[in-house]
């Protein structure tokens, strides 16, 4: 299955699921006030969506390769080049230069 068609059908047992809850709620000795709050919040119910990644412009990548032979996506931090790639010194010489501008 793809992953449309199973959110459509995870979608469709939620429905079914609230709509079952409904059912019981009408059936309870509760007040028709207090049941139309709890029909309301029930039915509008939602979640919240999955919050998706940024995208790192072309520009602002590292311009490596990764050791699959792959382009490395992580954004560039000195010289072109991500703290994954970077060489001890070139590290040494990258925190120097933070502590610099952070003064």
């Amino acid at each position: 299955m793809s992953k449309k068609e199973v959110n459509k059908a995870i979608s469709i047992l939620n429905k079914s699921i609230i709509n079952d809850i409904i059912i019981k709620i009408e059936n309870l000795d509760i007040d028709d006030k207090d049941k139309q709050l709890i029909k309301d919040t029930i039915t509008s119910y939602k979640q919240k969506p999955k919050r998706k990644a940024p995208k790192i412009p072309l520009e602002k990548q590292c311009r490596e390769m990764t050791k699959k032979g792959e382009k490395c996506t992580v954004p560039k931090c000195y010289k072109g080049v991500c703290w994954a790639h970077m060489n001890k010194d070139e590290r040494e010489k990258y925190r120097s230069m933070k502590k610099v501008t952070e003064v």
